[in-house]
């Protein structure tokens, strides 16, 4: 097997071992022990997973040599890569029922003894811990901000650091005119939660072991997020991938209560929505960017990198430029998409051509409609059966369970919004004002509930940087 240099992780020279005992004593014996050279690789197996595998290199009699050679080009490339050598870890002890405690014992200290990647373990005791940690220690001495759990605990993490960087800069105002602040640490997430979607939209697989390597291969992948406030204008959270009003956010509100039953919660309180479906009376404004991308978003994305030096925040010259849209009547769902969202229940995800760097949120509009056309909807979401493609790669799959592509190009637009019912939007910035019985409003902000009537939304481009190896498709 070929390895590349960039892919070796760590090199030691050992005892050579190998041969019968009576041949080991005799070289004993003549003082002529040769030596064997072991590494640790990161291979990929060719379904977006990463794998550490050990390389022994037996009988080579000059073996302190070729390590001399080796370990400058290892160090050059860790230097390069922007590698870890020292990690500040949370593991959430409630997340997958435990299993979060037992995924770091089993895979993520071994990975990170065997890779020679320090780390320090704080396992979370309470709600918001790990944010009160990140804005009350010293964190100068870390490389990275590890979350082994599911996406609460992610949301503490980018929570945390990026209201840190605020409290570092002295900016205490925060509005929605106030400028976001790109943290100094690279975040990554362990998954062992219910949808583990972030993960997937990255890496193309909720996969453990995958994303504890690249973390330690010190691979990054920049990530756009989203502030939200109230309609008055003040901040009230941070968002990464799904903000929803209407269906999801009463499948979160009713959902809360019943985590003890793992991901199963969904679906049944999915089905039980979905038969008492109803509709909302909202005026939805939003800043439209360029037509949306009909491609998905991979390693050296086309859209993402293209004036990757931007501000974050849409220039006001921009902003002057372009009109805000308004749309009014009523809604069976409203949601933002900053990333594909994709899960174990939607391979392709929620809006598969969603990019995550791009400065833009896919904003999905389901206007009054029946039960049955919205089930067909979220079926089509679940089995989306387009071959997506890449600009750069044309057409080809994430999943390798989809059905062979059609011989005929991409669809311009997803099927799950190919409905009279269903709008898409790709935007810079968007506010909802609901306009009927606003006490009960709630959202669903990346899994949370948001208990919240009116409110602004504002994306900023690659904000945040999360360690992955981004969709290979």
């Amino acid at each position: 097997a070929q390895y590349q240099l960039d892919d070796i992780l760590h090199a030691q020279a050992t005892p050579d071992i190998s041969g019968s005992q009576k041949q080991q004593q005799k070289q004993q014996q003549q003082q002529q022990q040769k030596q064997q050279l072991e590494l640790v690789a990161a291979v990929q197996t060719g379904d977006c997973r990463w794998r550490l595998q050990q390389i022994q290199l037996t009988g080579l009699s000059d073996c302190s040599s070729l390590l001399a050679l080796l370990t400058p080009q290892l160090e050059a490339a860790a230097g390069r890569h922007r590698r870890p050598r020292s990690l500040l870890v949370f593991v959430n002890p409630v997340s997958g029922g435990g299993g979060a405690v037992r995924l770091c014992d089993r895979l993520l200290r071994p990975a990170l003894r065997q890779c020679r990647v320090a780390a320090r373990f704080v396992h979370t005791e309470r709600r918001h811990h790990a944010k009160d940690f990140l804005l009350q220690e010293k964190l100068q001495s870390f490389d990275g901000i590890v979350g082994v759990g599911g996406d609460g605990i992610l949301s503490e993490l980018f929570h945390g650091l990026l209201l840190r960087k605020r409290l570092d800069e002295g900016l205490t105002a925060h509005t929605v005119d106030d400028p976001e602040l790109r943290p100094d640490h690279t975040i990554g997430i362990v998954p062992a939660g219910s949808t583990d979607t972030v993960v997937h939209s990255i890496n193309g697989t909720s996969d453990a072991l995958t994303a504890i390597v690249q973390i330690i291969l010190g691979r990054r992948v920049a990530m756009d997020m989203a502030s939200v406030y109230s309609d008055s204008g003040q901040f009230l959270t941070y968002n990464i991938s799904l903000l929803g009003y209407g269906y999801f956010g009463e499948v979160a509100r009713s959902s809360e209560p019943l985590r003890w039953m793992g991901p199963a919660r969904y679906d049944l309180v999915g089905a039980h929505r979905l038969l008492n479906l109803r509709s909302h009376a909202l005026e939805i404004s939003f800043l439209e960017a360029d037509g949306r991308c009909h491609a998905v978003c991979t390693r050296d994305c086309s859209v993402c990198s293209s004036d990757a030096l931007a501000e974050c925040a849409p220039e006001a010259k921009e902003q002057q430029r372009r009109q805000l849209r308004t749309v009014t009547g009523r809604f069976v769902a409203v949601n933002s998409f900053l990333m594909p969202c994709r899960s174990t229940k939607s391979a392709a995800g929620a809006v598969p051509f969603a990019h995550l760097g791009d400065g833009c949120t896919d904003l999905v509009l389901v206007r009054d409609c029946s039960k049955a056309e919205f089930l067909r909807h979220l079926y089509r979401v679940s089995s989306c059966p387009v071959r997506l493609s890449t600009a750069a790669a044309g057409a080809s799959a994430i999943d390798d369970s989809l059905p062979p592509p059609p011989p005929t190009p991409p669809a311009p637009v997803e099927p799950q919004f190919q409905l009279d019912c269903v709008q898409v939007h790709r935007v810079r910035q968007f506010s909802v004002r609901v306009l009927d019985n606003p006490a009960g409003s709630v959202w669903n902000c990346d899994g949370e509930v948001l208990r919240q009537a009116g409110l602004a939304v504002r994306v900023h481009r690659q904000l945040l940087q999360l360690f992955g190896c981004h969709v290979t498709l």
